[in-house]
């Protein structure tokens, strides 16, 4: 499991921007990407430090929880990927609108 899944959203997006973990860029190549970025977001680099450092020191983020109607709840944490995964979100957004459709018809054969 990531230790990334207990930052925030915004720790793991900042940490993705500006060390660009995923990247196969070589170590100059990576050195002018944070200048470059620097230039754009002043406080990128303090951002991504601090993240950083509560990432090696290990603190954990509060998980978003949610309420079920049985009273029972649930805690939700998501890991930032630097890149989208159209494929993966192609296949979720498909398997929503085939669980929408479903229950739109399971409610039209209830009411029928």
């Amino acid at each position: 499991m990531s230790a990334f899944l207990y930052l925030t959203f915004r720790d793991q997006v900042d940490l993705h921007t500006y060390f660009q973990f995923a990247s196969d860029k070589t170590e100059a190549e990576l050195i002018e990407h944070r200048r470059n970025v620097h230039a754009l977001d002043r406080s990128l680099p303090h951002r991504a430090g601090r993240a950083y450092a509560r990432l090696i020191r290990g603190e954990r983020a509060p998980a978003t929880s949610s309420a079920l109607s049985d009273g029972s709840r649930i805690s939700v944490r998501a890991i930032v990927r630097p890149e989208i995964d159209f494929r993966m979100l192609a296949k979720a957004l498909l398997y929503t609108a085939m669980d929408q459709e479903k229950r739109r018809s399971d409610e039209e054969d209830q009411a029928a």
